[in-house]
């Protein structure tokens, strides 16, 4: 096996130095020499091995947490390893690598097979298919070390069949599933010797392809519903495509496809920050990097070359205002001006994975700043605060006799979803646009086990007026009961950081810079009050995440609540 491996290795090394290797930044020679230290950062929390002896099974986070451990062993920091190895030669660099993923397939064996994906340390599915994207990425910078030992490169060699065996059984779906195929992928193009590295990629790639068409909406929109997932879907087919162009073989057409339809979403909803809302269980980032992809693979595209250079190059898109048919998200601007005035309505089905209870929810982004916002993206753990980012009281939708939506205590995703057109009207024009949708999936908290309220439902419209000196929005709340009980209702709105001048049924937020938000209230009995950092079980109320500082801390926010009672039906604007 170690001849074939050597007479491969050269081929290999050729095309990644061409077509693959990353340019290292300051940041991945920190990582790096924080790995020959022995010190590595996972979740935002960083722990230090003693004597670089690495524990897979340790988990250093206060509550067990145990995204830890799982995510180590996809040990992430072996390309910034690789890349410093390059630069510099540091043998130090190979000898952790060596130590690292020798110390790995010696202490971490493979389950069973047939063990279920998270009933592991180090070979959750996902992990293990990015752990083998993470060998690949590093391995060959390493091959002219003489600590890559004979013993060493038959021990990687019979891992890599581990590896296979764990990945090419579909145990999971989604962005998961993809990553798991990405790194069998990524293993038969880079390792042909392996057994059977032909069939198993042709088994791998009749299943992508099978995904793209369960997972992108006729819209272009990804089924969760989350950018950050939607990114990680045409990010991988990306990698996948770039991938076998470095080892010399032609992308299957499936894949070039699949990515052009997947990066439609982008242009269509980004705020004039040129980032993507932190919608669902997704953080707000960047646009930029995903459009310098899409200008490289398509070079028609004007459109997302504009995009890719901040504007210096190619055309902004011509459209403005508008609604994703099926993915049920609606987005209203007035320019494409970094100072321009954007708005997003959430009209979407409830969607595959990731969801929050946050339908009819409204953001805000004018004049260079973030305005309404939501919630966001908490640690994936079992905090108060990731539970409170899941409901609908961490969005600016309305809450019924203290419960919020609870759409997925009834919701069950089918694949003929993915045809349904959302249940929205929308129309546009030079001066006004419209959107209306309802929600009617019942009210209350499945882990209470309390009685589940259908009784009542709520149809929210949204008016964006573009013609004037100053743009504006009417939101306009209708509540319908089917029974002749009184209800209460909390609308709710989050506030940016702001300074906040607040009164029974108006309130003025003051961003600084000069730019302001205000809001007037009209309901048969409403009142408001700011339900800033609130921390009653179930109650809580006006928190964000703080992001990037790091997980499992968040900060409070203004949030004024519209609070009022009805009876058959009432209007809120």
């Amino acid at each position: 096996m170690s001849d074939r491996h050597g007479i491969f290795q050269a081929f290999a090394v050729a095309l990644l130095v061409a077509a693959v290797i990353r340019t290292a930044a300051a940041e991945d020679h920190a990582v790096a020499k924080d790995a020959m230290n022995g010190r590595f950062t996972v979740c935002g929390i960083p722990h230090q091995f003693k004597d670089g002896k690495i524990d897979w099974t340790f988990n250093p986070t206060y509550n067990g947490y145990r995204e830890w451990p799982w995510q180590f062993a996809r040990m992430y920091f072996l390309p910034a390893l690789a890349d410093y190895y390059r630069e510099s030669g540091d043998s130090r660099a190979a000898q952790t690598f060596v130590d690292v993923v020798g110390g790995f397939i010696d202490s971490a064996p493979p389950p069973p097979p047939g063990t279920r994906h998270g009933d592991t340390h180090s070979w959750r599915t996902l992990d293990t298919g990015l752990r083998a994207t993470s060998w690949v990425d590093s391995y060959f910078a390493f091959t002219n070390s003489p600590l890559l030992t004979t013993a060493f490169r038959e021990k990687f060699d019979r891992s890599l069949e581990d590896h296979l065996v764990r990945l090419e059984t579909p145990m999971t779906s989604n962005n998961w599933r993809i990553m798991e195929l990405r790194g069998l992928v990524d293993i038969t193009l880079a390792f042909p010797f392996v057994r059977r590295a032909a069939e198993r990629r042709a088994a791998a790639e009749r299943e992508l392809e099978a995904i793209l068409g369960k997972q992108l909406y006729p819209d272009g929109f990804q089924f969760e519903l989350a950018p950050g997932y939607h990114s990680i879907l045409d990010a991988d087919y990306a990698h996948l495509a770039d991938r076998y162009r470095a080892f010399g073989q032609t992308p299957p057409a499936f894949l070039e496809k699949g990515i052009e339809r997947a990066f439609e979403m982008y242009p269509h909803l980004v705020r004039p920050d040129r980032k993507l809302p932190d919608i669902n269980d997704s953080d707000a980032f960047d646009l930029r990097r995903r459009m310098q992809v899409a200008a490289r693979l398509f070079h028609e595209r004007k459109d997302y070359r504009w995009f890719a250079t901040g504007g210096r190059e190619g055309t902004a898109p011509a459209y403005l205002s508008y609604a994703f048919p099926y993915a049920g998200a609606v987005v209203f601007r007035d320019s494409w001006s970094t100072n321009a005035v954007w708005g997003y309505v959430d009209m979407s089905p409830f969607g595959r994975g990731h969801q929050h209870e946050d339908k009819l929810n409204f953001l805000l982004f004018a004049y260079g700043k973030e305005m309404l916002c939501e919630g966001g993206l908490f640690d994936y753990d079992s905090s108060e605060m990731r539970r409170y980012t899941l409901l609908s009281r961490a969005h600016n939708t309305v809450c019924i006799d203290g419960k919020g939506q609870c759409a997925r205590r009834t919701w069950k995703w089918r694949d003929e979803m993915l045809h349904q057109k959302a249940d929205l009207t929308f129309e546009t024009s030079a001066t006004r646009d419209v959107a209306k949708s309802t929600y009617s999936l019942g009210y209350g908290y499945e882990e209470l086990g309390e009685p589940f309220d259908t009784s009542v439902t709520h149809t929210r419209t949204v008016e964006f007026v573009k013609g004037g000196a100053v743009p504006f929005f009417v939101v306009t709340d209708e509540l319908r009961a089917s029974d002749d009980r009184e209800h209460s209702y909390e609308q709710v709105w989050h506030l940016e950081t702001c300074r906040l001048d607040l009164k029974d049924t108006s309130f003025v937020a003051d961003f600084g810079d000069g730019v302001t938000l205000s809001a007037t209230f009209e309901s048969a009995n409403g009142r408001l009050a700011d339900q800033i950092g609130r921390k009653e079980k179930y109650r809580w109320q006006g928190w964000k995440p703080i992001r990037p500082s790091g997980p499992h801390e968040h900060r409070p926010i203004h949030t004024p609540v519209l609070t009022g009672t009805f009876k058959g039906s009432a209007v809120l604007m």
